[in-house]
């Protein structure tokens, strides 16, 4: 690489999903002018926060045969207090967690007026919050709202578009460790949450609503009821992916009494182009642009 500051233009590609010891990952590729700059691999939401990951030999022999350059995993310290150090790099990263203590304390310590308000306008509004087995009529009701709008958040929104069909084979692989808890007005599913269950948690894996009820505040209904949940099954933290740029959902998470928790991550060479990125730091100045989905990437070497 040449010295100085050079600034490089790539493309994103998330080629399909592999699966290596039982687990599955994710791969994705760097383009430059339609040229693989970088494949970069990490496991799949569903392995990061369920599954631990031991980087032994023969594991990072198996992912190679896939001509990943780069390999990228992190630690589930609220799980595991005593953590293993690896020889490679390692970063902050972070998920956003809600510490459960009782349903009554995060009432009244970790969330604020306004949020108990939202909640209690919820009620008054008629949003009933319930546990819902998951059946075929509950999956209609769900691609019902995930095809309100092809937009939220000001992004694309990937579900858009998705069947009944389609939508019981992706959630298949978790049925047996979640459970739905839907939001009703009179007899019509307008929000729902998939709950995740881990060793000492609980995983918000989808919350979504309908934005045309937004009036009714079903979302802060929905997390209410996910506390309980919580508090019921004993679990210590309720997971809502991660804390990223001060976004609207960001602060929702915190208005809901989320909080930034640190965890490591380890990125691991898998070849030499790989060790090379690793050394210029290339991918930690990519991964922050990768929060904001943005389909081009510019990064400083």
């Amino acid at each position: 690489m040449r010295s100085g500051k050079q600034e490089l233009i790539f493309n994103k590609h998330r080629s399909p999903e592999i699966n290596v010891d039982g687990k599955s990952f994710k791969i994705l590729s760097y383009l430059i002018s339609d040229t693989t700059f970088l494949k970069l691999s990490s496991p799949t939401s569903e392995a990061d926060f369920l599954t631990d990951i031991t980087p032994t030999n023969g594991f990072l022999s198996r992912l190679k045969k896939y001509q990943i350059d780069i390999f990228s995993f992190w630690q589930r310290n609220w799980v595991h207090k005593n953590l293993l150090s690896y020889p490679y790099k390692k970063v902050q990263d972070n998920v956003a967690i809600l510490e459960i203590f009782s349903y009554d304390y995060w009432w009244t310590h970790q969330i604020d007026k306004k949020t108990r308000n939202m909640v209690r306008k919820s009620v008054k509004e008629g949003v009933n919050v319930r546990l819902c087995e998951f059946s075929d009529r509950l999956a209609e009701d769900i691609c019902k709202i995930y095809n309100e709008t092809p937009i939220r958040q000001n992004r694309l929104f990937r579900h858009y578009g998705e069947n009944v069909a389609e939508l019981k084979e992706r959630l298949q692989s978790l049925l047996d460790k979640s459970c739905f808890l839907g939001a009703y007005l009179q007899d019509e599913l307008i929000g729902f949450i998939q709950l995740t269950f881990g060793e000492n948690f609980a995983m918000i894996t989808q919350i979504l609503s309908m934005q045309r009820y937004w009036w009714a505040s079903p979302n802060n209904a929905l997390i209410s009821k996910a506390v309980e949940i919580c508090v019921y099954n004993k679990k210590r933290y309720l997971i809502y992916y991660k804390m990223e740029d001060d976004t609207t959902l960001d602060i929702f998470k915190k208005n809901n009494g989320f909080r930034r928790w640190i965890v490591p991550r380890y990125y691991i060479p898998l070849s030499k182009r790989g060790k090379v990125i690793l050394a210029a730091q290339v991918i930690f100045s990519a991964r922050k642009k990768m929060v904001n989905k943005i389909p081009k990437y510019r990064i400083r070497m």
